[in-house]
């Protein structure tokens, strides 16, 4: 992947993400496994189980990567502490929020 389609790549998720409601810091990081190597990180919670990273490489799919939200958006919407409540994995708990919208 060359360097404008990495920034490129980086501006649509932050762009999806908000369309989709959710504000959070979208960076790009060089992962330092091979020379130029980057990765989009986005920070939607705590220390390093709050991250969602992915290389930005020929093997990156924006489909993919945002199907990570897409699966937790409602969940993703919570605080942090609303959040820390939740003892159930976020895709069985925003299925069951969802069943219960009906």
């Amino acid at each position: 992947m060359r360097d404008f389609e990495k920034v490129d790549a980086v501006i649509k998720v932050r762009w999806e993400l908000r369309k989709m409601g959710l504000d959070f810091p979208v960076d790009m990081i060089e992962t330092g496994d091979r020379n130029n190597e980057h990765a989009v990180v986005v920070q939607y919670g705590e220390g390093i189980f709050g991250k969602h990273i992915e290389t930005l490489d020929k093997y990156f799919s924006h489909d993919l990567f945002m199907m990570f939200f897409k699966g937790r958006l409602n969940y993703l919407k919570l605080t942090p502490e609303e959040r820390a409540s939740i003892t159930v994995h976020p895709q069985e708990w925003e299925r069951a929020f969802l069943a219960g919208q009906k």
